[in-house]
């Protein structure tokens, strides 16, 4: 599409021989519509300031448009104010840099991944409760936990679980309601003079997970919407 546009200022400006699109990978974006720029207009600034944009939209904003630079806020000149086409050695340079940047920022993935690789994130709908009896099942336990509300997912272990609410609200609901009732408990023991300490009881608080493995390698998880670990993009 830019290849075929014709400027009545630029086309005297371009040498009668163009190396090849195919020789040349695009290095640089243009800010406005986020492609890469084609060989010759790695050359073409517009407007004094400096701003470079692709001829295609200095020709929309200048004809079509208010013809203002979106940078300086003034009005482009007739003529472009450089426009030079970039040898293959300077377009060469550009994909050496543009190729250390991309290894630079593997570093930066990869060094966050070893950091992050062991922490663990608070869930805030992730329900952890602790002190369940043995044995309990997965319809037991939904019907204790579901006039919190609506639950999502469910993991027993032994004497724990992990309910996951749809909401953070119903989560905070629930941990709430469990430790005082086992304030409560607490305080009827010490009335009575039992000991508590053979007795078990519940208790409750907001549930943590890993980093999903995938998110970290900047990849997109097969398992979402239900990876059972930390995703942010998703939520």
């Amino acid at each position: 599409m830019k290849a075929n546009m014709s400027l009545e200022p630029i086309v005297n400006s371009i040498h009668s021989q163009q190396t090849p699109q195919q020789d040349v990978d695009k290095c640089v974006d243009c800010p406005l519509c986020m492609e890469a720029l084609d060989y010759d207009d790695l050359g073409f600034y517009p407007c004094g300031c400096g701003y470079q944009v692709c001829r295609f939209c200095w020709n929309r904003l200048k004809n079509d448009e208010n013809g203002l630079c979106p940078a300086c806020r003034q009005p482009y000149p007739d003529s472009p104010i450089q426009f030079s086409t970039i040898s293959i050695e300077a377009v060469e340079e550009l994909k050496k840099k543009k190729k250390k940047q991309k290894e630079k920022q593997k570093l930066k993935d990869a060094a966050k991944s070893q950091n992050l690789s062991s922490v663990r994130v608070v869930q805030k709908n992730l329900l952890f409760v602790i002190g369940l009896p043995q044995r309990l099942s997965q319809e037991d336990l939904r019907k204790e936990f579901i006039k919190y509300g609506k639950i999502l997912k469910m993991v027993i272990n032994q004497s724990s679980a992990y309910v996951t609410y749809s909401r953070p609200e119903d989560a905070v609901a629930a941990i709430k309601s469990l430790n005082e009732t086992n304030n409560n408990t607490n305080k009827s023991n010490q009335r009575s003079g039992s000991n508590s300490a053979t007795q078990q009881q519940l208790r409750a608080s907001l549930g943590t997970t890993k980093y999903c493995t995938h998110w970290l390698r900047s990849q997109s998880c097969p398992k979402q919407p239900d990876c059972k670990h930390y995703f942010p993009i998703y939520l």
